[in-house]
């Protein structure tokens, strides 16, 4: 994804004082003259003008070239160019398809329409494809998650848009569909949302900071007090809250004081009670002072200290404690971190210096090491200069100091936002701001 430039430029016979034919060569730097033109020469037979579409891949203000040539004698021209675009703010990964938020308010999509996910009626895109405003009724997106099968996007007035699978609730639409192919308003007073990419329910913070949720309910991971499956967005009593996390099934809530509260399925410990016991309704667990929570088929917690506390599931080694036994306690993982992230069965850190580190699954690329090892420690990502990270199932994305979007892992449908690669074993830049 770039920003294509039409460059066209005239001139005259009398300025070559020959005839023949005219030769154009344009070029998006200075710096590139002459070996680079940005696009093959042009040839206009005895017509004085011509024009060319190239594509900057970054951000550029300085001076582009045009050379124009005509019976062996050539001439030059500089001209001033500015190219901006908007910067990326919110990404996610679903399990087929990703989605991209820009701060001019537009909303990229890419991989499978499985279960109306795109939200454009199409079954597949193999490249960003911009769809928001038009789509969503001209609103502005602020912030995007993404489910399974589904999507979320909440808008500057703070209304939240859904598409996708609804067969387990999960877009809180209600009980008439099973999916839905159009975006469509749900809910107001917003603040953000999280979807579970290997369950079937989300949580929405609304606001005035409580917490709501619809979907599966299997082993209490809505938090409303049973296991009846909700397909309307329902309050679930829990307040003061500023973040959310949906893992598989069940659910992390983090509240203003630092404190963190779950609810659901606990089979391999991911709630960190002590205990294998399910939950049905949010209760606190021993952890404060957190900064944030990510959660997937395990659950991590960042301290204010920068430290990482790890719980739950962990055959593949997705907590980084060096062996793949399940862990139903909060037991510190990592140090000197700013940023986490969980998928299913991988994590990642940003540590202090900018340096991404990962531990876990990676049977397709996931972690983006060049191979299909999966870790049980903490190792050191090529990846560097990180603001955010965001991981999924089989694919991640990362978005670096300079506005660049990269991605590893699994490529099958276009879910990375390129061409059909299968596997992409390491970062590579899927989109520029």
């Amino acid at each position: 994804m770039g920003s294509p430039v039409t460059f066209s430029a005239q001139t005259t016979s009398s300025g070559f004082n020959i005839t023949d034919n005219f030769t154009w060569k344009f070029y998006l730097k200075e710096s590139d003259y002459p070996a680079t033109p940005c696009a093959t020469a042009t040839t206009t037979y005895d017509i004085p003008n011509a024009s060319q579409t190239c594509t900057y891949t970054s951000t550029f203000v300085g001076n582009a070239k045009v050379e124009v040539t005509r019976g062996g004698v050539s001439k030059t021209r500089t001209v001033g160019v500015g190219i901006t675009w908007p910067n990326t703010t919110s990404f996610a990964a679903g399990v087929t398809h990703s989605l991209l938020g820009k701060s001019d308010g537009s909303l990229w999509v890419t991989g499978a329409g499985n279960w109306g996910a795109l939200g454009t009626g199409e079954t597949s895109y193999s490249s960003w494809n911009q769809i928001a405003p038009f789509f969503l009724n001209n609103n502005k997106v602020k912030y995007v998650d993404a489910g399974s099968q589904s999507s979320y996007a909440v808008m500057d007035d703070n209304s939240l848009w859904v598409t996708g699978d609804h067969r387990g609730g999960q877009l809180g639409i209600g009980m008439a569909y099973q999916y839905i192919t159009s975006w469509q308003s749900i809910l107001t007073g917003v603040k953000t949302v999280s979807a579970s990419v290997c369950g079937s329910h989300a949580l929405v913070l609304k606001t005035d900071g409580t917490v709501w949720s619809a979907g599966s309910n299997v082993n209490g991971s809505l938090g409303v007090g049973d296991t009846a499956k909700r397909e309307s967005w329902t309050p679930t009593g829990l307040s003061n809250v500023k973040d959310v996390a949906a893992g598989c099934s069940f659910s992390v809530a983090l509240k203003n004081d630092g404190t963190v509260w779950v609810t659901g399925d606990n089979t391999y410990g991911a709630l960190g009670l002590g205990d294998w016991n399910h939950r049905y309704s949010w209760t606190q667990t021993t952890l404060a002072n957190v900064a944030a929570v990510s959660a997937g088929q395990h659950s991590m917690a960042l301290k204010n200290d920068g430290t990482v506390w790890a719980t739950g599931y962990n055959n593949a080694g997705g907590l980084g404690l060096g062996d793949g036994n399940h862990r139903n306690s909060w037991v510190q993982t990592a140090s000197n971190a700013k940023y986490v992230s969980v998928g299913a069965y991988h994590s990642f850190i940003v540590k202090n210096d900018g340096v991404l580190w990962c531990t876990g699954y990676n049977d397709r690329d996931q972690l983006g090491m060049s191979d299909t090892t999966s870790r049980s420690v903490w190792t050191q990502n090529p990846l560097s200069n990180v603001q955010t990270i965001s991981a999924n199932g089989s694919h991640s994305f990362a978005l670096d100091k300079d506005g660049k979007l990269l991605a590893t892992g699994y490529d099958s449908v276009g879910q990375l936002g390129f061409p059909l690669s299968s596997h992409v074993q390491t970062w590579q830049q899927s989109a520029t701001r």
